[in-house]
């Protein structure tokens, strides 16, 4: 995902949001495979690693969603993967419950 957004022209990123995820993308690879082994350190350092791996994709995702505007387009060019979920609501003059499709950026983690 970062390659793809590495000199995306439809997104702006600062404050080394991208080399953010990248470091904390590669560390917690090196940290799972350390974790494999099943000490409980290790396995606490991993789940550390995944929280700050999480706070970066937080901070891209907000980006992208603001940056978007909902442009199905300039979605797709995230690397990200796209999804449909349905969304529900009821209807306040009907009062019954309906559904809709809402599209979403899904980033795998691992």
């Amino acid at each position: 995902m970062v390659a793809r957004l590495t000199g995306n022209a439809d997104f702006i990123f600062t404050d080394n949001e991208l080399d953010n995820l990248a470091t904390a993308s590669a560390d917690f690879n090196v940290k799972l495979s350390l974790a494999r082994t099943g000490d409980i350190m290790s396995i606490r350092v991993k789940n550390e690693a995944l929280h700050v791996l999480l706070a970066a994709l937080s901070t891209i995702s907000i980006q992208i969603h603001l940056q978007a505007k909902g442009d199905m387009a300039k979605l797709a060019g995230t690397g990200g993967v796209l999804a449909q979920k349905p969304v529900y609501h009821s209807m306040v003059y009907y009062n019954t419950t309906t559904a809709r499709s809402l599209t979403c950026v899904v980033f795998s983690v691992l």
